[in-house]
């Protein structure tokens, strides 16, 4: 079985470089969630809320929440 390479990428918050709580490593895998509330999904309205970033570790996994925009940092190679 061959293992396919995922692209991984660095990012930053609020100018401050972004690392692993868990195991301190750099490079992630961005998503995106939505923050459902009961109201709006009982109203079938789950459109209108709101949505966080999500950073998981390419490492150990660990998924990490972010509320407001996030920065792809470019390196030179």
């Amino acid at each position: 079985m061959s293992k396919k390479k995922v692209k991984t990428d660095r990012y930053q918050a609020n100018g401050i470089d972004i690392t692993c709580i868990h195991c301190q490593y750099d490079q992630f895998d961005l998503g995106k969630a939505q923050l459902n509330t009961a109201v709006m999904s009982f109203f079938d309205l789950d459109f209108l809320n709101k949505s966080a970033h999500t950073l998981t570790c390419h490492r150990c996994g660990y998924v990490h929440w972010f509320n407001k925009e996030l920065q792809r940092v470019y390196v030179k190679k």
